[in-house]
């Protein structure tokens, strides 16, 4: 009877776990989906960078509230200052050595394709429907926006839960699948002059970001207690690292594409078929605890 007790509240635990993974994953678009909603109603140009730039620094109430508020968990609090070792403190170099080099790695490498993959597919979007669209439809940027991030809202709130029941590897091997196959054929077979565009989107949308519902559910069962902040954080945040550097060189790869926005997704959408190559080398964590 108890170990039927003990195994019903497990399991509610792990759902739990995942509708919070999948609130965390699908927040940030709910921004976007937002601002992109703005740049609809209202017109965004050269001179618009100052109300834009407040509306994005908005969430800093949100997260002085978090701060102020919301306690540190306190497995996580007797464990902070304690490793495996009987050491003191946890630094960044505690994941990047033995035992938790291997972690961090398969966390750093199934952490950074969902982030470039996202990027890479689906940032070409808003400048191609300028393009195509823009002079007959200013807000077409726009609504490519809405409906990218529009899906991805649905993505990430569903994504932990898609790992619990596909389990953690099956999952995002699937996901990368669907990302890589849709995106090739928007890139290759559509433009945002046809009707079927913008549904395409707002699928790719969906299927691209249930990654980022499945993140934080995964890269925190990787790592032990003591690590776990660290490991997740360092995994999640080295792929917006190199992301930052796509970002950076937009403008050589739009000229060395010759605005050949299509042509351009096409190519960087290839990342996704990494991820369906590194997951088969990352630990399966479908049944594992959070507990030490």
């Amino acid at each position: 009877m108890a170990d039927r007790r003990f195994a019903g509240v497990g399991g509610m635990v792990r759902r739990l776990a995942a509708a919070g993974a999948g609130m965390l994953g699908t927040s940030a678009n709910v921004g976007l989906v937002t601002l992109n909603a703005l740049g609809y109603v209202y017109d965004v140009g050269p001179n618009s960078w100052r109300w834009t730039l407040l509306v994005c620094a908005s969430p800093i109430g949100l997260a002085i509230i978090v701060w102020l508020f919301v306690p540190e968990s306190r497995r996580w609090l007797a464990a902070r200052n304690i490793d495996d070792h009987g050491k003191t403190g946890v630094t960044m170099a505690t994941v990047f050595r033995p035992p938790l080099l291997r972690l961090t790695l398969i966390g750093i490498a199934v952490g950074t394709i969902p982030i470039l993959g996202g990027w890479g597919a689906t940032q070409w979007f808003i400048p191609w429907a300028d393009k195509i669209g823009g002079a007959a439809d200013p807000k077409a940027k726009a609504l490519a926006g809405m409906m990218r991030s529009g899906g991805a809202v649905l993505g990430g709130l569903i994504g932990g839960w898609l790992a619990n029941f596909g389990g953690r590897r099956l999952t995002y091997f699937f996901v990368s699948l669907c990302s890589l196959a849709l995106g090739e054929y928007i890139y290759l077979s559509l433009t945002p002059k046809d009707p079927s565009f913008w549904g395409f989107v707002f699928v790719l949308g969906f299927i691209s970001t249930i990654f980022f519902g499945w993140l934080p559910l995964y890269l925190p069962e990787l790592f032990p207690t003591y690590a776990r902040a660290t490991g997740a954080g360092v995994s999640f945040n080295f792929g917006r690292i190199l992301s930052a550097f796509g970002v950076l060189g937009t403008g050589a790869i739009t000229a060395w594409f010759h605005e050949d926005y299509a042509r351009a997704g096409s190519i960087t959408t290839l990342v996704f078929g990494l991820g369906m190559i590194v997951i088969l080398f990352a630990p399966d964590t479908t049944k594992r605890k959070l507990t030490d």
